[in-house]
């Protein structure tokens, strides 16, 4: 059977609105400007940018790029990046942060973003109309194009997903300055099936014939599923295949939300209760009750991490007391019905909690605490108390920003200390069996842990916690030894991140797909960048010598 073969035609690059944004790029190689480029938020160690490039628009982009085509370059947004990703190795930056543009159609229920636009604005923006975007991570100061290329995902992924299903558009350039635009919906592809790309520079590529695991997030390397849409390939590409340039994404009404914080004396109380919850809003959501339980978001920390909270003074700061035996903590988020007020809503659940009847979702949720005996440990803020709602989700926010203080402590003592930190997922019924086994792997090793992350997803970041260089060895063993373990549980070892130009997380990569796998994606790879010059080293070895790495967070 002859390969089905599927056209592209790139089409024409975006003029600046502004009247000297189509002016001819200038490279700035002023020191004092590349210092401020020269690291990402991993705080890999680089060679540093040889130059800085900041285009407004697509047509001066595609000028510049047409102009100098054998540059390495390395795209960067709001240096967000946990893998190294945005850390230049003598690349020319092309930072996209003038690159703003900004559209909302509230009937419609879409935002039309310039890659530059950064989460804090979209949001705002769509507040205004009583819209927001829910797959945002928990960092709003990242662009829209990072969140595209790494396939982005937050805390909100149990109920709404990553960025790949918020993508309905978005247009690309590539290295030689043509501008492809794909829309969901308007190209459905298969493995073994042959897409041409016929612009300036005509190639082909083929769709692989591997299948990305179905879990709800997952970012390691190219995405396929067959049947899917092109633009899912796209999506999470991590810059190796073109510039993300403009996306559009869909958004939806801003729900309301009550908080809550939740402690367990018993880990295995706390996977219970999060089963339980999750079963209850996916029961609600599949009879399109609107009343009923709806978590969106669960997140669970341990022992560990509430040891390192309290020495950092955060629980303190939020006003968070901590019950003697605790050893679990769960955050997590319910949504209710639009205009519910918060002082029928605390009558609500009053009654539920006093078996005086109540709504479905009082008596549901007032039902779980109490079947679990954590009634009294838990607090619950209401919609309109936005400053408690935020004192306890920092709570979760300051775990890395804890983990990060006690390893510049460590590093005092030995330079070689650094972070040692997994991202990994499962499908949600193994993951008792896969956080016990992030336990033990450490454990076995002699190497202090903590655990903490997205537990509605099967989703948490084990961090080891090195006291010396060899320890951060053994915590590296310890990682791969759990990368092979969540493969054989049907998830993957990298879930929201990305891959980067982190030399553990390649590895990942490679160890999890495979070489076959891994040829298929180098193959895409050339045919859109054939002088490997655009994002060197992201996902795949470029060969030479690897980055040093300090400490990322």
């Amino acid at each position: 059977m002859r390969p089905v073969l599927h056209p592209i035609h790139v089409v024409a690059p975006k003029p600046s609105r502004g009247s000297d944004g189509d002016a001819p790029l200038r490279v700035q190689t002023d020191p004092d400007e590349l210092i401020l480029v020269n690291m990402d938020a991993a705080a890999m160690h680089g060679s540093g940018a040889a130059g800085l490039v900041e285009p407004r628009s697509e047509a001066q982009l595609g000028a510049w790029l047409r102009d100098n085509p054998n540059d390495p370059i390395l795209v960067q947004g709001a240096l967000t990046s946990l893998t190294g990703g945005a850390t230049p190795q003598r690349d020319i930056v092309v930072s996209t942060r003038r690159m703003t543009s900004l559209q909302v159609d509230p009937d419609g229920r879409t935002a039309t973003c310039g890659a530059g636009v950064v989460l804090a604005t979209l949001q705002a923006e769509l507040a205004e109309h009583g819209l927001w975007y829910p797959p945002a991570p928990t960092h709003d100061g990242a662009t829209i194009g990072g969140n595209v290329a790494t396939n982005a995902a937050g805390a909100a992924t149990f109920k709404y997903g990553s960025t790949r299903d918020w993508v309905t558009r978005m247009r690309m350039m590539l290295r030689n300055g043509d501008v492809i635009e794909v829309r969901r919906g308007h190209l459905q592809v298969a493995g073994g099936d042959v897409v041409r790309v016929l612009g300036s520079r005509t190639f082909e590529f083929v769709v692989p014939s591997y299948r990305t695991p179905d879990v709800r997030k997952i970012s390691a390397g190219y995405y396929v599923r067959s049947p899917m849409d092109l633009i899912d390939l796209l999506v999470g590409a991590e810059g190796t295949l073109g510039i993300v340039t403009e996306v559009e994404l869909r958004v939806d009404v801003k729900p309301q939300v009550v908080t809550g914080l939740v402690f367990f004396g018993d880990v295995e109380k706390a996977i219970a209760f999060v089963l339980e919850m999750r079963r209850a809003s996916l029961e609600a959501r599949q009879v399109g009750a609107q009343a009923g339980l709806d978590a969106r978001s669960i997140e669970f920390f341990d022992r560990r991490c509430l040891s390192l909270l309290r020495d950092t003074g955060k629980l303190s700061e939020c006003g968070v007391n901590v019950p003697d035996g605790a050893k679990a903590c769960l955050l997590f988020e319910l949504e209710v019905p639009p205009h519910t007020r918060s002082e029928d809503l605390i009558d609500d659940l009053a009654r539920a909690s006093e078996g005086r009847g109540g709504s479905d979702m009082a008596a549901r949720l007032m039902g779980l605490l109490g079947s679990f005996g954590v009634l009294e440990t838990c607090e619950l803020a209401m919609p309109d108390q936005v400053r408690r709602q935020r004192q306890l989700s920092s709570v979760r926010e300051a775990i890395p920003l804890g983990l990060s203080e006690w390893l510049k402590q460590q590093k005092k003592r030995d330079p070689a200390v650094h972070k040692v930190g997994g991202d990994m997922i499962v499908p949600m019924d193994r993951f008792e069996m896969m956080l016990a086994r992030y336990y033990e792997a450490f454990g076995a090793r002699g190497v202090d842990v903590a655990v903490f992350g997205h537990i509605s997803d099967g989703n948490v970041h084990p961090n080891g916690l090195p006291t010396s260089g060899a320890q951060v060895e053994l915590a590296k063993e310890a990682l791969l030894e759990l990368a092979r373990e969540a493969k054989r549980l049907g998830g993957s070892p990298l879930s929201e991140h990305g891959v980067g130009r982190h030399p553990l997380k390649r590895m990942m990569l490679e160890a999890f797909w495979g070489k076959e796998a891994i040829a298929e994606m180098k193959a895409i790879k050339r045919a859109f960048d054939p002088g490997w010059t655009l994002n060197r080293g992201v996902l795949f070895d470029p060969g030479g010598v690897e980055p040093e790495m300090e400490q990322d967070r």
